[in-house]
């Protein structure tokens, strides 16, 4: 990789389709375009959707401008009217990519607190972030299919990842900020296809993976070698999500201070690229078909700065440092 450039006093950073989205002091600028906001407004993309919000108003961008759009509860309402009032604003976006199949008044009577955060094979996920222990699974005509309780009560429910593979659906559970278990289900059933724990808390799963194009799951982080922790190992770990077959590949050793966290990653194709915080900040690529660490770049960044996960796409590499308000560009 090779860097390209640096974007300086970056508040906020996105990619929206294939193209860098820079916010700058409620100014946005995307694909040579500039967007003011008024007071009280912010800009926001996920699952694809460019959205201005704010002053009780929603925009979305179409046609390279932002057009005014209804309120939440005028185009879809997953939640009871307790709970639309209390996540309005956070889960409109996420619910946002099945309006225009017009999946309308589907009511959640077990809590006024779980959110709708995916739409997958025709089956919409819920979760609850406040007991952190239950996910609901409805169809899209608003029937209860299943629903997943931990085994445990002390445990909780990765809901910040819970990756879809075909008709399978893949849940994380931790205890202690520990992963303890990996269990694969048939998403429109609840059967238990397989599980993966760690009964004595070894640490040996890592709590965040991504899907591949291959459909695998994968993950990289930075594990201890041995009890002494005197040196550590980047790991890339792989799970195929039909049958919980699991594998570690050692990468590289490397010394204790490296910090790769598995949600500090990314993929892109065939490669994964990673965020090491270790003093100075390491930017890497991992070819998942060789296992092998093909590329690293070292930023030489002060004590204090730390990386987020890498925004990559067809030809570029993004890499936000949120506390230097930097956006470091390179190419592939």
């Amino acid at each position: 990789m090779k860097l390209q450039y640096v974007e300086k006093n970056i508040s906020d950073f996105y990619i929206y389709k294939n193209n860098p989205v820079f916010i700058k002091s409620g100014t946005a600028y995307y694909n040579g375009l500039t967007f003011k906001t008024d007071d009280n407004e912010e800009f926001f993309v996920d699952n694809n959707v460019f959205i201005k919000y704010g002053n009780n108003l929603n925009f979305e961008f179409v046609d390279n401008s932002f057009i005014a759009i209804d309120k939440f509860y005028d185009h879809i309402n997953f939640f009871t009217e307790t709970s639309w009032l209390e996540y309005s604003n956070r889960n409109y976006f996420y619910s946002r990519f099945v309006e225009n199949n017009r999946f309308t008044d589907i009511t959640i009577t077990e809590s006024p607190h779980f959110e709708c955060r995916w739409l997958h094979n025709g089956v919409l996920v819920f979760n609850n972030p406040f007991t952190g222990n239950q996910i609901l699974f409805y169809s899209t005509t608003g029937e209860r299919l299943w629903e997943y309780k931990t085994e445990n009560s002390d445990w909780k429910i990765n809901r910040m990842c819970i990756p879809m593979v075909d008709d399978v659906v893949v849940i994380i559970n931790s205890y202690n900020l520990m992963t303890v278990s990996i269990e694969g289900y048939n998403i429109q059933t609840g059967k238990k296809l397989w599980v993966l724990k760690d009964d004595k808390h070894t640490d040996i799963f890592p709590c965040h993976f991504n899907v591949g194009e291959d459909k695998m799951l994968y993950a990289c982080k930075s594990h201890w070698k041995n009890t002494d922790r005197n040196s550590k190992n980047i790991e890339l770990t792989s799970i195929n999500p039909h049958n919980g077959e699991f594998n570690r590949h050692i990468l590289k050793e490397v010394d204790q201070h490296t910090v790769i966290s598995p949600w500090n990653t990314c993929i892109y194709g065939n490669k994964l690229y990673y965020a090491d915080n270790r003093p100075g900040c390491v930017l890497g690529v991992v070819d998942l078909d060789k296992k092998q660490i093909v590329d690293e770049y070292c930023l030489n960044l002060k004590k204090g700065f730390r990386m987020g996960a890498p925004a990559v796409t067809e030809d570029k590499i993004y890499q936000f440092i949120r506390n230097k308000k930097e956006v470091w560009v390179f190419d592939k």
